[in-house]
């Protein structure tokens, strides 16, 4: 299970929230029938976008021990972060991993580098470049990353082409499982889900992939461009029960993986923002029930 808080920078005090123990799919697989959680933690990033005030921020870590089930507990200013599986800071309206065991994610991904036999070049915590062997057999840049900055804009470089890697040519032991574990080792020390990951596409050239994977077509293969067949299940035409209150809420939500069945929708609904409703529809892969 793995272990998260939240946290707030507000000069040199930390506003820390309690811990999260796993989410929904990791409680799943230890407890089927008893897990009180109602969202996994993929689903947890998005609903601090756009939060930049303490107050903001409680109220959306109020609303996160709702889907989890847990009894809320008081934020209070602390001088150091806490020492824990992983701890994500709110930074710049986005919720990113701070640190992991308190190792930063530069010391994290510097690690992931020399797992996979490239070298780094750090400028102290804010970024780091990985570094490969040319076709001339120079060590030269070939993307960096920031950590502070979210999705697309973490990273900035060049493909392989471009940086005249050609890992086909030079690194023969990278091959299509390891490029993909590659990628994945670094989607998963930054916390990337979604249309954040980053994908082999990026960063391989087609040609290169072809010689790699032995395909005909880079475009053709879901292993380099990453797309994945998934169902998505939407609540729409939700009717609110705000008691009076003049609230802007949403007409639609997306529903997390593993909530199935119209109870839990119903119950996810609700705890996701904290006001209940009368009604809702569900929308499964363009269908409407």
């Amino acid at each position: 299970m793995t272990r998260r808080v939240i946290a707030y920078r507000s000069g040199s005090h930390f506003y820390v929230s309690q811990e999260f123990n796993g989410d929904r799919a990791e409680m799943r697989q230890f407890n089927p029938k008893g897990c009180r959680i109602k969202t996994d933690w993929v689903d947890i990033p998005p609903m601090f976008d756009g939060v930049t005030t303490l107050e903001q921020f409680k109220d959306t870590v109020r609303r996160v021990e709702t889907l989890y089930g847990y009894k809320a507990v008081p934020v209070e200013a602390e001088h150091d972060l806490p020492v824990t599986e992983e701890v994500w800071m709110l930074s710049c309206g986005a919720l990113l991993v701070e640190t992991r065991y308190g190792s930063s994610m530069v010391e994290c991904l510097a690690e992931v580098a020399k797992e996979y036999g490239f070298k780094t070049v750090r400028d102290g915590d804010y970024s780091i470049t990985f570094r490969a062997k040319s076709t001339d057999g120079h060590w030269v840049s070939w993307f960096t990353i920031i950590p502070s900055l979210k999705g697309a804009r973490h990273i900035k470089g060049n493909n392989t082409d471009q940086a005249n890697i050609w890992l086909g040519e030079t690194r023969p032991d990278m091959t299509p499982e390891r490029c993909i574990a590659f990628f994945e080792e670094i989607n998963h020390t930054l916390g990337l889900f979604g249309e954040d990951r980053v994908e082999p596409s990026e960063w391989i050239d087609p040609e290169d992939w072809q010689i790699i994977a032995n395909v005909h077509d880079a475009y053709t293969d879901a292993r380099y461009t990453g797309k994945r067949e998934c169902s998505v299940t939407r609540a729409i035409n939700i009717q609110w029960d705000t008691d009076g209150q003049d609230v802007a809420l949403p007409t639609e939500l997306d529903i997390p993986d593993g909530i199935v069945d119209e109870d839990e929708i119903s119950d996810y609904i609700s705890a996701v923002t904290g006001f209940c409703h009368t009604g809702f529809q569900i929308e499964r892969s363009g269908m409407h029930k």
